[in-house]
Formats: structure tokens, sequence, C-alpha cells
């Protein structure tokens, strides 16, 4: 035991003389954008701060139609680079049920709708801290792949950003 304090007190004092590394974060588009006749999607990075980086998205989606729009969240998948990698969370959801069933979201006609959401791939549970942590995003093309019923007819737009992550 005398050990374990002895190397913590060690850890501590020698990295408490090194400075932080911070960065600015840019994305390109700012924002995304996939429009049709019938909507109009916006997806946005929630502004990024220099210590944790860009953790999720703005999704707005104007509905331009005489009918309701639904988002199935079940099949809606996050984009890494090219990929899918599983589904999205939600301000509000408990960390470990995340990737339990959602109900969908509906957009009602001419209206619109506006959500934060995160990924679900980016959260793991820290035993050394004992607490959910979210990873950021950084260098990289991130997005939505998004599954839409209008109509009664599966839609899926993809929207992708290329997040910069620079050090300061």
């Amino acid at each position: 035991m005398k050990h374990v304090i002895l190397s913590a007190i060690l850890c501590l004092s020698l990295s408490g003389c090194a400075a932080f590394q911070t960065y600015s974060y840019n994305a390109e588009p700012p924002i995304a954008k996939s429009v049709s006749d019938k909507y109009e999607i916006q997806l946005q990075p929630i502004p990024c701060n220099s210590y944790s980086g860009c953790q999720g998205f703005n999704l707005t989606l104007a509905n331009k139609s005489n009918s309701d729009i639904e988002i199935d969240w079940n099949k809606s998948l996050f984009v890494v680079n090219g990929q899918t990698n599983g589904g999205f969370m939600f301000e509000g959801t408990v960390y470990k049920d995340r990737n339990n069933s959602k109900d969908p979201d509906v957009v009602f006609a001419n209206s619109t709708f506006s959500k934060n959401i995160f990924p679900n791939s980016l959260v793991s549970y820290n035993t050394t801290l004992n607490r959910w942590l979210q990873a950021p995003m950084y260098n990289g093309e991130y997005g939505a792949y998004l599954r839409l019923k209008i109509d009664g007819k599966e839609q899926s737009p993809k929207l992708t950003t290329k997040i910069i992550a620079t050090p300061n």
C-alpha cells in the first residue's frame, strides 16, 4: 500500500508541472445539410471546447411537407470516417441504457424539430475514475446516417462534417 501511495504522489508531482494541451476545433462544413422537397436537415457539432473537444451534434429538421416525418432512432447511425459506428443517445439518457431501444421522434407537418444527439460509441465507463466518460470527436469525418419515414416510405440521408483539432 505504501508503494501505491508513493507512486501516486510521484506521478502527481511530475505531472503537476506539465502543461495541459488544449486544442482549437473547426468543422468543415460548419453545418452539414441535406435538402429535399420534403425537408431540410442541418447537423452541426455542438460547440467544441478546448478541453473536452466535440462530443455531439445539434440536429435540426425542418419539415416542409404536409405530412409528419418520423425519425427512427433505432435505425439511425453515427458515422465515423465513412463507416457506421453505433447509434445515438440524447440529453437525459442514462448512460448504461444508451443502447436500449428508443422511441421515434415525430416532426409534425410544416414544423421544425431540434435535438442534441451524442454518439453511443464514444461513451465508456472508466473503472479507475469510477464514472462514465465521453470521448471527443477530433481529426476526422463525423456525422449521422438518419432513417426517416415520410408518407410510409423510408429515406436515409447521410450528413457529415470534417472536424479538425489544432493544438493551441
